[in-house]
């Protein structure tokens, strides 16, 4: 579940990109992009819900075991990515902490 890091201070603005964002990422549909299941609000708050992914973030997991295992992950990055990029979707903070595993 993610939510408006500012919570009662978000500012119009923020809640509408923030609403803007998980409505993109919703629309797509892709098995290296977390799913997203809802896009709502609740006591006044945006939040969409997505899939679980278990495995923590690309920055808490451990190096993989070898350079084919680090290479398989780098591909099912990049695939997600160009399917954002195809769709229009531009990641503004990709990082090892947003890469999220299942």
């Amino acid at each position: 579940l993610k939510v408006v890091l500012a919570g009662d201070h978000a500012g119009a603005a923020e809640v509408r990109r923030f609403r803007a964002e998980a409505e993109a990422v919703a629309r797509l549909q892709h098995p290296h992009v977390v799913a997203v299941f809802e896009v709502g609000e609740h006591a006044g708050r945006p939040f969409y819900s997505m899939e679980l992914c278990p495995g923590g973030s690309l920055a808490s997991a451990p190096a993989p075991p070898d350079p084919r295992a680090a290479a398989d992950v780098l591909l099912k990055v990049a695939r997600g990515v160009a399917a954002a990029h195809a769709a229009g979707i531009v990641h503004r903070d990709l990082k090892p902490g947003n890469v999220l595993l299942t």
